[in-house]
């Protein structure tokens, strides 16, 4: 349990005792930007309540519904793919398996011109054996 103590209060403990405590976090010190209360790095309770229902990145609390949720969006997307199935080009299906045809490198040349550059300009550094 953190004790909040005013600076005034600080001279009643021994210095040595005051200083452990302090860096434990057992005592803060009202006022300190370094020593404060636990508590107050923390969201207040009314604050993420607000940017809970503000942001987009809120998550179920359940597990269940979290697993339920992915659960209809795989056999959404597994129902899509048996449908579009003979239209892919990409996908191969044999023996009944998903195969992913091989990527062909793609890397544009000025792409390439860069990372060469980039490379160009960091020095080389020899280390003893």
């Amino acid at each position: 349990m953190s004790v909040s103590i005013d600076k005034s209060e600080m001279l009643a403990l021994p210095l040595n005792e005051m200083k452990n405590k302090i860096r434990s976090g057992d005592i803060s010190v009202l006022g300190s930007k370094s020593f404060k209360d636990f508590e107050e790095y923390l969201v207040s309770n009314e604050d993420w309540a607000h940017e809970r229902s503000e942001t987009k990145l809120t998550a179920d609390l359940s597990v269940e519904e979290y697993l339920r949720a992915k659960e209809e969006k795989l056999n959404t997307l597994l129902k899509w793919y048996s449908k579009n199935y003979e239209s892919l080009e990409k996908i191969i299906g044999e023996d009944e398996k998903i195969h992913l045809k091989r990527l062909e490198k793609n890397t544009p040349e000025e792409a390439k011109r860069l990372s060469s550059a980039l490379y160009k300009m960091i020095p080389k550094i020899s280390l003893p054996n």
